[in-house]
This record gives structure tokens, sequence and C-alpha cells, in this order.
């Protein structure tokens, strides 16, 4: 049973601008965006190329370009994303919070293996130990509807298609 209760809300984004910096001028890439994201939900943004999809996401996560700029509130478990320390920011980045960029060729390392790029993160912001990682990556694509047993783990990115197509 889903509540509406604040204590159910992971991501609130109210009133969020982002404005780049054009040799014309400030440009509103992002206007007055509300979202809200609860835990155990999920949330898909569409729109057309250029509508702000990644700025909206960049500018959630803090990793915005040095020439945009974001204004509105974006609270994280309460906590105002926007008006921390660059510092505490990233302290969060990859241990509560990540982001996969939505350009197929640049998201995955087409030399590393699928189970190598996800158990790097997993040791690098959990600690987790090679066998732990590998572990939690299994549970991880299980979660999500792919099974590991598929040899995921070992297949790098060009390998991938067909093995997800044959697991749904």
């Amino acid at each position: 049973m889903t509540t509406n209760s604040t204590d159910d809300v992971l991501l609130d984004v109210r009133g969020l601008d982002v404005d780049v910096l054009t040799p014309e001028g400030p440009r509103r890439v992002v206007h007055a965006l509300d979202l809200t994201l609860r835990r155990q939900g999920t949330l898909g943004i569409v729109g057309e190329s250029g509508s702000g999809k990644s700025m909206t996401a960049t500018a959630v996560m803090g990793i915005l370009p040095e020439t945009a700029r974001a204004s509105g509130q974006v609270l994280y478990r309460g906590r105002d994303l926007l008006s921390l320390p660059a510092r505490e920011r990233r302290a969060m980045a990859g241990r509560e919070m990540g982001f996969v960029f939505q350009e197929p060729m640049s998201a995955l390392h087409p030399t590393k293996t699928i189970g190598a790029q996800m158990a790097a993160p997993l040791r690098l912001h959990l600690g987790l130990t090679r066998r732990q990682a590998r572990a939690r990556s299994a549970e991880l694509l299980d979660l999500v509807g792919i099974p590991p047993s598929r040899g995921v783990l070992d297949a790098y990115v060009h390998q991938l298609s067909g093995v997800c197509a044959s697991a749904s």
C-alpha cells in the first residue's frame, strides 16, 4: 500500500529552473519543473531531443556544466541538494545517487565486462570485496529482470543485446 506522506518521498523537485550562459546571454532550458519520486517508485522523464531531460538530471545530480546554473529546490530525503556544499554533494554521488548517461556508446565501456563495470562503483562507494560486488551485481541484474545466469556479468556491451532479448 502506497502512502502519500512526506516520509514516502525520496526526491522532490520544486520550481527547478536551469539557465545556460550563451554568447547571446542566459537561456532558460528548464523552467519551473516540479516532480516527485516516492520510495520504491519509478519515474520516467520523456521528451523531444533538446527538451531539457539531461539538464534536469544533471541539475539534480549536481553535475551541470560550468556554464549552467540551477535554482529552485531539489529535495533528496528532505535535504535541499542545491544548497549543499560541493563536497557534501560529491560524497552522496555513487553511494546514494547515480546517473547513467543516455548515450549508449558512452554509458558502458566496450572493452570491459558488464560485471566489472557494475562492480567498480560497488567496491568504490560501498567498500565491497570483488566477490561481494559480483554477487550484488547479479542481484541487481535479477532485480531488473536480466537473469545473471545468462552470462551477462562476463559479457561485453556488444554481446548484451542478444542476452537481454532472450531473457524476456
